[in-house]
């Protein structure tokens, strides 16, 4: 295969994971739900607007070149190897902020069920 194609081939792969990861922080962290299936620029924008994941200046410009970078993906134009490094790059971040957010919200689901075992047990030991 020819280098351009494997570079497109895999932009697609990781634009695809990508979205998902930014959809999924997305709805842990705001309490509005997502009613429609929104554009990936969409996306990009309301993680950005919302600063749900703290990103550097540098890294916000690079969160925002993947919009460019999905355009061309889309409209099988070219896809440079610094394009495909910058997607590498912010999937990382968004991967690590996901896998943050996933934690916290376990942690905070384990304390929940703690509460709720100590409230039974005080309740059946002296009743209501």
């Amino acid at each position: 295969m020819k280098p351009q194609k494997e570079h497109s081939v895999r932009a697609y792969q990781l634009l695809y994971d990508l979205e998902h990861i930014l959809k999924k922080i997305i709805i842990l962290t705001l309490p509005l739900k997502i009613k429609q299936d929104p554009s990936y620029s969409n996306l990009v924008n309301i993680i950005i607007l919302n600063n749900l994941i703290p990103l550097t200046q540098d890294q916000l410009q690079h969160l925002t070149h993947t919009k460019v970078t999905r355009n061309n993906v889309c409209h099988m134009h070219p896809i440079m190897i610094q394009d495909l490094d910058n997607l590498r790059r912010v999937y990382g971040l968004a991967e690590k902020a996901l896998m943050r957010l996933e934690h916290k919200q376990e942690m905070q689901s384990e304390r929940r069920q703690r509460v709720y075992r100590r409230k039974v047990d005080n309740t059946m030991r002296f009743g209501s």
